[in-house]
């Protein structure tokens, strides 16, 4: 009943808000992953 996948998907509101996002290749996976190693890097 508290189970968090009830409370957010038993409720068509909340539902319908929820965008899902396909999987990401493993060449998109990298390039993002460089892009956030710069990013922390040159924030300071």
């Amino acid at each position: 009943e508290d189970a968090f996948n009830r409370k957010v998907m038993g409720s068509p509101d909340v539902a319908k808000r929820i965008q899902f996002q396909a999987p990401v290749t493993d060449e998109q996976r990298e390039k993002y992953l460089a892009l956030w190693q710069e990013l922390k890097v040159n924030v300071k």
